[in-house]
């Protein structure tokens, strides 16, 4: 949540959730989702680059374009990429 706090800042208005916590009996096995850590906003977010210089995710999910579509937490585990907050993995969603 804080870090969700300080990108609301950054961007200046609110972020929906379009998802957030998920069952584990739905989708990817390893999903941040199902550990409390991810989510996906209503609408796309800036550029992975820009958000990656917040310094607050370790996961960063994008369209094709760079636009952030996902964001989590993995740090805090399972971390099965080795994602930090100075260095997230970022990689195309492509759900």
């Amino acid at each position: 949540m804080l870090g969700l706090e300080t990108l609301r800042a950054h961007i200046g208005r609110p972020i929906g959730v379009l998802s957030g916590f998920r069952d584990f009996d739905l989708g990817a096995s390893m999903s941040q989702h199902k550990f409390g850590n991810g989510m996906d906003p209503t609408r796309p977010l800036p550029h992975s680059s820009e958000i990656a210089k917040l310094k607050v995710f370790s996961g960063i999910g994008t369209h094709t374009d760079g636009r952030v579509r996902h964001l989590d937490v993995r740090h805090v585990g399972p971390n099965t990429t080795g994602g930090t907050k100075s260095r997230p993995t970022i990689f195309v969603d492509t759900f």
